[in-house]
């Protein structure tokens, strides 16, 4: 089974992350980004939270980290070993009946602040707390949006392995990469490819900190290339949110064009993509912007 993936993996034509088109604003996004991250900064509870009174506040919290913003806290909302949930006490309830208190989306943030700041440690709680737990990562069960699918949890093995944790075969568990998605949905996936991309990059993805080194062609050094699935995926989100500067960020590393990225960057009006809402924006946006630019600067080793 290792093998059918291992083949699936390489049956699709590979695009590599290409290097960026110089832009004479990059000094201005720094500049900028140095002013969008001291106000974060001023705004972060005592355990670093960006964001901890809305119900993803787990999301944008890990995405700000991912950006750099300091003294981030994940435990603060690990109610039990491995089992985080959408914000610090006091929390989330509702009486919707598809709710629960924990979704993929939520381990999208959490898996980008782990993977930037090595936290290996989180990510191996968490792992235990699902293999434990049938992989039904929150409560109550509602309309499954708690419960990780294979793909979901290979992810999850993937980040782990390439922190220099477990080497398990169910990290070669491959994603689908639908079309059509909007909303949420689209940011997942974004985030998925992006995550994807960035574990097997090395330089400026700063993968396998424990002195792994995968031979050209391993799955691992492959990861940093997308599929053409992938990238018809990058194209469609970034065409279809113009003004999304995190999707223009992705679809920049591959184009090697960050010239549309660093556009929306600069707007005064800071926009940030349809999906990006909480109960105080200026915080989710702050968490967003600050989680794009990073990438652009990053891009350029800024």
């Amino acid at each position: 089974m290792k093998y059918l993936f291992l083949l699936l993996l390489v049956a699709c034509s590979s695009h590599e992350p290409k290097e960026p088109d110089d832009d004479a604003r990059l000094v201005e996004l720094r500049d900028l980004f140095a002013v969008n991250m001291a106000e974060a900064e001023s705004l972060k509870s005592a355990d670093g939270w960006l964001l901890w009174t809305d119900c993803d506040s787990t999301l944008w919290s890990s995405k700000a980290a991912a950006a750099g913003l300091t003294g981030f806290n994940p435990s603060a909302a690990e109610i039990e070993p491995g089992r985080f949930v959408r914000r610090p006490a006091p929390l989330c309830t509702s009486d919707n009946p598809a709710w629960s208190d924990w979704s993929r989306d939520m381990f999208a943030g959490l898996t980008a602040y782990a993977w930037r700041h090595r936290d290996l440690a989180a990510l191996e709680r968490h792992l235990s707390y699902g293999r434990d737990h049938n992989w039904i990562m929150g409560k109550p069960f509602g309309d499954g949006r708690s419960v990780y699918l294979p793909a979901t949890y290979g992810r999850l093995y993937q980040t782990i392995f390439a922190l220099g944790g477990v080497d398990d075969p169910k990290r070669f568990w491959p994603d689908v990469y639908p079309a059509g998605l909007t909303d949420y949905k689209a940011h997942m996936q974004m985030m998925n490819i992006w995550l994807r991309g960035e574990l097997g990059e090395g330089s400026s993805g700063d993968a396998n900190p424990a002195g792994k080194q995968d031979d050209v062609g391993s799955p691992q050094a492959n990861l940093n290339s997308v599929d053409d699935t992938q990238l018809d995926r990058i194209k469609e989100h970034a065409a279809r949110e113009p003004n999304n500067p995190f999707f223009q960020a992705v679809a920049g590393s591959y184009s090697g064009d960050m010239g549309p990225a660093i556009s929306v960057l600069l707007d005064p009006a800071m926009p940030v993509g349809e999906y990006v809402r909480c109960d105080e924006f200026r915080r989710c946006q702050l968490a967003e912007w600050l989680f794009a630019a990073d990438l652009v600067l990053r891009r350029y080793r800024y």
